[in-house]
């Protein structure tokens, strides 16, 4: 990851999933304030005092004194002086270990968006589909609440692939990506998923950078990978023997779907530019044999009749390898195809579903097209009986009923465009409000495990009347001067967010925006009762927070700024102060319990705090608080800053580049903790570890935490319920929810 603030040497905080804010460019809209053309850093002094701390020989941490200004000439990391404990904290060796509780995967909201052809029937009413690096099994006789999913658990990594066995229904393979972790290989798995467990597990030099597509052979007994190395490799795997038995290069072009012909014993590979018939038997693969040019993404193959799906919208038929009838079915690439028996389903880019009859020689007859309620890309799509069952690139999973009414039941849904960082716990309910870049503000229940009610968070359009932001190129993205954070995401920074918060009644929801406003919400209704943004702001908000006591919201942006802002029961907000300091920009915040004082982290890797009853008439700037010792016990309403005494043990990265979130529980025993390793983790709190503030490098890290494995990317955010008893993490770019259960 690149360091985002050069200055400051070697960092031990980094900006969450390390994006700089300029390495997309996109247009923003400026509707809310006038434009502030300065673009000069404010410069400013660290934090305040300092403390040297080591264990002595009986074990105990002992505190000597270092001079503020020392420490705080320290570039590396200029947060140390500005760290002390609490007055009663009695260190001991202890204090390292991990805690007795740990966190158990309760329920997944979401479907991995990067899968296709990834959506199966396991029987009994059961289905599976991947989200993040989690395997789903949802039982539809249930009809919410946890009860209804179960977990398989293995892959570090995001889902990329999977496939079923033509044997065994309930066997399942899953491939996974593999980006991050130098000299390691993507692993494909073989899952029993009656029992949950794998059968078998495998990874091959061969087989490089992530699983583009997986298949078993007729019998079952062989599973085929084809990884996304230049070569393209296909590799075949033995189940029973667990171990690799042949490779087979597919050429220059990217393979996008595969499934196994019987009737020529011939493994069906279609691929950008590219379809392919490459023979095999016992276990080895042959020569590819090329028969088509045409870019395939879906391939199916039943009896005799291989069914491919083009990027053209048209589906091809091959009787045992030779070209047969071709139909027009969608507009753009056909997605997705299913067979069950005569019935054949296919799902579009377009975001239709289509339902055919075949004639057994490869001849189709459309039966029924029909819009997705969400209608966008149908990814993956399987029978369940005579119903359908379609994964759309919406981050939805619904059955349709196709032998009733043809409705959709919505099985499963979440965040799908961008990223997803914006997380908050209501103060008294089992329930959590989340916001992405794919413009939506998601209230859901944690007992019914449902999405209670959702909205677009903003309607801003440009010019051109469209809340995309411009495409130049397919390298090149338009933004305005200023404004927007990095992501994949298509909508414009007016319409992205990545931060939120409840009041501390519940009453209302505020949304930090990607343009540097916010927008604030009547819980109740969803309806949008305020959106606002200061004068000057115009980099995306990264934290906001409601004071415990006042009418006051916290609102940080990138623009190195901290706002307040008071308002009325009426929902008038009128800014009336400003934090102003930091040498980059504002990543979190936390207000004291009382309302009266405020720590902030940015992305200079400084912790600052502020006195918000001493605010200059004139300027109306808020004082800095000189001496940081004299808040050690201080009572913070929460803590979600990375960077404070209580969270030293958690920085176990020389680089610190893997901690984008934490937040301590109401009770103050536990810390929960998001990571760029895809990771969520738990510690004690506070979490001091080994550090030792004293010389010029004060040692970090050394708390053992417990860790949770579900996301397939960097988790940007993670909170406790209420009551503790559980823990919600969003991932960035898995764009997944997930639901944790506290055990202790």
């Amino acid at each position: 990851m690149s360091s985002l603030v050069a200055s400051q040497g070697k960092a031990l905080f980094a900006n969450a999933t390390g994006h700089a804010d300029e390495s997309l460019e996109d247009e923003f809209d400026m509707e809310f304030s006038d434009d502030d053309d300065d673009e000069g850093e404010t410069k400013s002094g660290g934090g305040g005092g300092g403390g040297a701390m080591s264990f002595g020989s009986d074990g105990a941490m002992s505190f000597g004194v270092v001079e503020e200004e020392e420490v705080e000439a320290m570039a590396v990391k200029p947060f140390i002086g500005a760290i002390f404990p609490t007055s009663s904290y009695h260190p001991s060796r202890s204090d390292t270990n991990a805690p007795s509780a740990h966190l158990q995967l309760e329920y997944v909201f979401g479907y991995c968006k990067k899968t296709r052809d990834a959506v199966f029937s396991l029987g009994g009413g059961k289905i599976f589909w991947p989200s993040a690096s989690v395997g789903v099994i949802h039982d539809t006789s249930h009809a919410s609440g946890p009860s209804a999913q179960s977990h398989l658990i293995g892959h570090r990594d995001e889902i990329t692939s999977a496939a079923q066995s033509p044997q065994n229904p309930t066997i399942i393979a899953t491939g996974s990506s593999q980006l991050t972790r130098k000299h390691d290989y993507p692993k494909t798995i073989v899952w029993d998923t009656s029992s949950k467990r794998p059968m078998a597990q495998f990874q091959s030099i061969n087989c490089k950078r992530q699983v583009d597509a997986l298949a078993f052979d007729s019998s079952g007994q062989y599973v085929f990978a084809a990884g996304a190395g230049d070569k393209h490799n296909i590799v075949c795997y033995s189940i029973a023997d667990g171990g690799e038995t042949s490779y087979v290069s597919s050429g220059s072009s990217r393979v996008l779907a595969m499934d196994y012909d019987a009737s020529t014993n011939s493994l069906v590979v279609g691929g950008v530019k590219s379809l392919q018939f490459i023979p095999f038997q016992s276990g080895n693969l042959g020569k590819p044999q090329r028969v088509g040019a045409g870019t395939i993404i879906s391939v199916k193959s039943v009896g005799p009749v291989t069914y491919v799906g083009g990027a053209n919208g048209k589906i091809s038929s091959y009787s045992r390898g030779s070209k047969g009838l071709e139909v027009s079915a969608h507009k753009g690439g056909v997605f997705s195809i299913a067979v069950s028996g005569r019935n054949v389903a296919t799902g579009g880019k377009d975001g239709t579903v289509a339902l055919w009859s075949a004639d057994g020689r490869g001849g189709l007859s459309k039966v029924r097209s029909s819009a997705l309620e969400v209608p966008v890309a149908a990814k993956g799509i399987a029978f369940d009986g005579q119903d359908i069952v379609v994964g759309s690139k919406a981050g939805r999973v619904v059955k349709i009923i196709a032998s009733g009414s043809w409705h959709e039941d919505v099985l499963v849904e979440s965040h799908c465009d961008g990223e997803t960082w914006g997380l908050c716990m209501h103060p008294f309910d089992l329930q959590c409000v989340t916001t992405g870049d794919d413009n939506t503000l998601r209230v859901w229940d944690l007992v019914s495990m449902t999405c209670m009610r959702s909205t677009d968070i903003a309607k801003i359009k440009d010019a051109t009347g469209s809340t995309k932001k411009k495409v130049r190129g397919r390298k090149s993205r338009a933004r305005g001067k200023k404004g927007g954070a990095a992501t994949t995401g298509s909508m414009g920074p007016s319409n992205c967010s990545r931060a939120v918060d409840y009041d501390p009644f519940g009453e209302k929801i505020a949304v930090g925006m990607n343009d540097g406003s916010f927008v604030v919400f009547d819980e109740a209704t969803l309806e949008k009762v305020a959106h606002k943004r200061g004068s000057g702001r115009s980099q995306w908000v990264q934290d906001l927070k409601f004071s415990p006591l006042d009418k006051v919201l916290a609102v940080s942006t990138h623009d190195n700024f901290v706002d307040l802002w008071s308002f009325t029961d009426g929902n008038a907000f009128s800014r009336f102060a400003v934090l102003e300091g930091h040498r980059s920009f504002i990543t979190h915040l936390d207000w004291s319990a009382d309302g009266r004082f405020i720590q902030t982290n940015c992305g200079a890797y400084e912790l600052l705090f502020w006195d918000t009853k001493k605010i200059d008439s004139r300027t109306k700037k808020v004082a800095r608080v000189g001496r940081a010792s004299s808040l050690a016990d201080t009572d913070w309403q929460t803590i979600t800053s990375v960077i404070n005494w209580g969270c030293t043990g958690i920085w176990y990265s020389p680089e610190g580049y893997m901690l984008n979130a934490c937040d301590r529980s109401h009770d103050r025993s536990l810390l929960a903790v998001g990571e760029d390793s895809s990771l969520v983790k738990l510690y004690k709190w506070p979490c001091v570890g080994t550090f030792q503030k004293s010389g010029r490098d004060p040692k970090l890290g050394g708390a053992d935490g417990n860790e949770a494995i579900g996301h397939g990317s960097h988790v940007s955010n993670v909170r406790f319920a209420f009551d503790d008893s559980k823990v919600v993490s969003v991932g960035g770019d898995d764009n997944a929810t997930m639901v944790w259960s506290v055990v202790q």
